[in-house]
């Protein structure tokens, strides 16, 4: 299935066509990928944030939602949002219990469509190695948040 994505270069477009087309399959890949620790990958990765009560907080490349749902599943009363480029990604998050708590979003992750100073915490999995420009991934995800808020990023390389 092709999905028209605007305000998207290119690349982008490759890469969220890549994603809608693995979305029903991309939670057991990532679980072989990591050896099945991918669960306490996504726990470390949360608690890094360090997040307060009632907290405001962005997962930027959502995916299907696993730091998204791991944020939620912390925090009651948590205001989530799941962000991805992939819309075949958001519609499998969507869908999984709990996801009816959670605002997914459509969008670039090198031109988030938020306020600057609006989140608590940012959190990422598995982006940097699909952007064009990481330092302008990064800045954006700064962008984002309030002063003394944190981010944390789950990445994976072959070395």
């Amino acid at each position: 299935m092709t999905t028209h994505h605007s305000a998207v270069d290119a690349h982008g477009a490759t890469v969220a066509e890549m994603f809608d087309n693995i979305a029903d399959r991309y939670d057991l890949m990532n679980l072989v990928m990591t050896w099945g620790q991918e669960p306490r990958f996504i726990r470390d990765t949360v608690n890094a944030v360090k997040l307060g009560p009632a907290p405001k907080v962005l997962d930027v490349a959502t995916g299907t939602g696993d730091l998204a749902f791991e944020v939620a599943n912390q925090r009651y009363g948590a205001e989530v949002y799941g962000l991805d480029i992939s819309n075949e990604m958001l519609e499998v998050a969507r869908y999984r219990p709990g996801g009816e708590n959670i605002v997914w979003q459509t969008g670039d992750a090198m031109n988030l469509p938020y306020e600057d100073n609006t989140f608590d915490a940012v959190t990422h999995g598995y982006l940097l190695r699909n952007v064009t420009d990481i330092a302008k991934t990064l800045e954006e995800q700064y962008r984002v948040l309030k002063p003394g808020g944190m981010m944390s990023c789950l990445e994976m390389s072959p070395a």
